[in-house]
């Protein structure tokens, strides 16, 4: 008879972990419409002089960063939207 209780317990807990809650659905949070905007085009040097050339070159880095990152935003954005979980 304890044995029979026993197995009665262990299989009343296993079915009713089976049928725990529903899984919540994830609410999508689209991605910023300025992620998905291009890059903009590098500046050219005003002239071939070191001072011109070194301006311009600054501005082309600060470009290529502010770009690196709004990239780097939307396929962060890419990766947390609910199709790739």
């Amino acid at each position: 008879m304890k044995r029979f209780l026993t197995s009665m317990i262990a299989a009343l807990m296993l079915t009713a972990c089976a049928s725990g809650m529903q899984p919540i659905p994830v609410q999508s949070r689209p991605c910023a419409a300025n992620l998905t905007t291009d890059c903009p085009v590098p500046p050219k040097a005003a002239s071939g002089h070191l001072a011109d050339l070194l301006q311009n070159h600054i501005e082309a880095m600060e470009l290529y960063t502010q770009c690196r990152d709004q990239l780097h935003k939307l396929a962060e954005c890419a990766n947390d939207s609910p199709i790739n979980r």
